[in-house]
């Protein structure tokens, strides 16, 4: 928690860690009011148990690190696909292994 002193005031700016197997991110109240469509009293509720449904979790790991839940360790950062071994794949990479399938499968290899 970071106390920051002004006059006679005292400003505290709690975050919510967020840890998976994706990454580790610290997301503010108005992040997750953002991210979740959550009310801020929600949001503060959620920073100060730590915890999330498993519903919610899985929204911030679409939203934070793009992860995509049905393929196992695949994720999106920077508008490319990055596989579980870290192969990235552009979406021309997808486009051409898509043309070459289907020359492939004119060809009865498929």
């Amino acid at each position: 928690m970071l106390k920051i002193k002004t006059d006679q005031n005292f400003v505290y700016l709690k975050k919510f860690k967020f840890w998976t197997e994706y990454g580790c991110e610290f997301l503010t109240a108005d992040d997750l009011v953002e991210l979740l469509g959550i009310s801020r009293s929600h949001a503060y509720r959620i920073i100060k148990t730590e915890q999330l449904t498993d519903q919610q979790r899985r929204l911030l790991e679409c939203e934070v690190f793009g992860a995509v839940h049905s393929w196992k360790g695949w994720r999106f950062k920077n508008g490319i696909l990055l596989s579980p071994t870290d192969f990235e794949y552009t979406e021309q990479d997808l486009l051409r292994i898509h043309t070459m399938k289907q020359r492939l499968q004119n060809y009865g290899v498929f």
